[in-house]
């Protein structure tokens, strides 16, 4: 493990309620399905396991509440989660947005489907250069030319970007 002081929630662990408990965390990672609504900006969710009284669907106004004033960054490793819709202006709303209304710093998101395998690849390779301190940035684009090496294809890492509003 890249970083052993990590609480890790896997299947039936992985919550809403987990979710919401982590406060005070400066990084969070969440590999799961996501979903975008292009019809209604507040359809958009992740699919979490679901717990006792919860169907396990995270919605945009649920994340937006999560305790995330501590969180330096939070990588998304679902599909599509940089979709959303410009609603005007500068605003744009989508499931990443909502992490940052909740707090986080900066996101790491993906513009289409991805491939669970060679993404695993990516993130161990990412949390390595961020441990080894390099800015989020650059140890994103190491990790990219890592998998580039191995998949040529942009299909498996060029759907990885950072959003730091900052």
């Amino acid at each position: 493990a890249t970083f052993p002081e990590s609480e890790v929630f896997v299947g039936e662990k992985a919550t809403k309620k987990a979710l919401a408990g982590i406060d005070g965390a400066t990084h969070v990672h969440i590999a799961c399905h996501g979903q975008y609504s292009a019809d209604e900006s507040l359809g958009s969710h992740l699919i979490l396991a679901p717990g006792k009284n919860d169907d396990g669907i995270l919605g945009v106004g649920e994340i937006s509440n999560l305790p995330f004033a501590n969180v330096d960054l939070a990588f998304l490793s679902c599909c599509k989660s940089a979709y959303g819709r410009n609603k005007g202006g500068d605003e744009f709303d989508g499931i990443h947005r909502a992490f940052l209304f909740a707090g986080a710093k900066s996101v790491v998101v993906t513009l289409w489907d991805i491939e669970d395998a060679v993404t695993h690849k990516l993130v161990v390779s990412f949390y390595g250069h961020l441990k080894a301190g390099l800015p989020k940035s650059e140890a994103l684009h190491r990790a990219k030319l890592e998998v580039l090496k191995r998949h040529p294809h942009p299909f498996y890492w060029a759907a990885f970007i950072a959003v730091d509003p900052a």
